[in-house]
């Protein structure tokens, strides 16, 4: 129960890595603050696999062991709490309004008003959505899941809990650079697909020499090939994972951005959970040749559905922008029509009145 109450939150957040940039940043820094969102959930992620450890270490008495988690649950409460109280104190869900406000920022309002089976609808009968969303869906938990897979493969090889956590700390301490650098590639080149091919291939080739690495036997030879494939395939997936939440966002304007994320992350919680269940159920072999295969499919579908679709819904994306535009154009032009008539009639009002003439 109370993991369920402290899992509630996640959504709440994860839905906001696209649409707070989406408010706040142009599209020249659209993509870094995506970056920077995902590099802040992850190394978040990092600290709460440090911290517990640290102050968790009692075993054998139960005494000492419920003092110790008390204290954890504790720490991790003010962290939270002092979260809390920044947020409400600094952050605005959008910038202040202004008379110059741009035609695109009320376009992009209007896809908040949406009804929830509509923003489903236009998801699941997205192409994009499948290839880049399900790719995402698949790939995303695959980095989550790396220090059980590092573990449950180095373990039986004979490698020491010293040993193992080597390569595990580069797979994690790689995202800051990896997301980083996708985010300023996106913002300068807007090469979506580009990067996720990029990644994806990358990730592909980590894989296979990260399999193949961990057939051999233990030696300082094979630590060092086992971590430098562990960081490319960190290195990887740190990359790819806010290129596919930025494609995703985009290709299925005009779905909420909150809409979008949610549905990515339920996804992704639900394959993440079923890793888990076949990570215990394969030996490690058989378990690292599926992981494998499934990163090869989604490359193929990133690379096929854009062939065999043509993308119909980025002129439709145009036309609802457009037609936003055109509206909000429209209605402005129209009151504006409005103010003009009704000052020439208050003037000739008052020029017949003055003229001696009644109304």
């Amino acid at each position: 129960l109370g993991t369920s109450i402290a899992a509630i939150n996640g959504p709440f957040l994860m839905a906001c890595f696209t649409l707070v940039p989406a408010n706040w940043f142009p599209d020249s820094e659209r993509g870094l603050a995506t970056s920077i969102g995902v590099l802040a959930n992850q190394m978040g992620m990092v600290v709460g696999y440090l911290i517990p450890p640290l102050i968790v270490s009692e075993t054998e008495n139960n005494d000492r062991l419920k003092t110790q988690m008390t204290v954890c649950h504790i720490t991790l409460f003010a962290i939270s709490l002092f979260s809390a109280a920044l947020a409400y104190a600094l952050f605005k869900s959008k910038p202040g309004e202004s008379q110059s406000e741009p035609v695109v920022s009320r376009a992009l309002r209007s896809r908040e008003e949406m009804p929830l089976e509509i923003a489903f609808k236009l998801c699941i009968t997205n192409p994009d959505f499948w290839a880049y969303g399900v790719g995402f869906a698949l790939v995303a938990p695959l980095y989550w899941d790396m220090g059980s897979l590092l573990y449950q493969n180095m373990s039986p090889s004979g490698y020491s809990d010293a040993q193992i956590q080597i390569p595990g700390v580069v797979l994690q301490a790689i995202a800051i650079p990896g997301m980083i650098s996708a985010g300023k590639l996106i913002d300068l080149t807007h090469q979506f697909e580009g990067i996720i091919i990029f990644s994806l291939s990358l990730a592909l080739l980590s894989m296979g020499v990260f399999t193949w690495a961990l057939t051999l036997k233990d030696s300082a030879q094979n630590l060092f090939i086992i971590t430098l494939a562990a960081a490319s395939l960190g290195f990887a997936f740190s990359m790819v994972q806010p290129a596919l939440l930025d494609v995703v966002a985009e290709r299925t304007h005009p779905v909420p951005h909150g809409y979008t994320c949610s549905t990515l992350y339920l996804g992704t919680m639900i394959i993440g959970a079923l890793y888990i269940v076949l990570g215990d159920a394969l030996n490690p072999l058989k378990y690292n040749i599926l992981l494998t295969a499934l990163i090869a499919i989604v490359l193929a579908s990133v690379v096929a559905v854009p062939c065999i679709f043509p993308r119909p819904h980025e002129k439709y994306n145009e036309d609802i922008i457009s037609v936003s535009v055109d509206r909000d154009d429209e209605d402005d032009a129209l009151r504006n029509t409005l103010d003009s008539d009704s000052k020439e009639l208050g003037s000739t009002r008052e020029r017949k009145t003055h003229g001696g003439y009644s109304n």
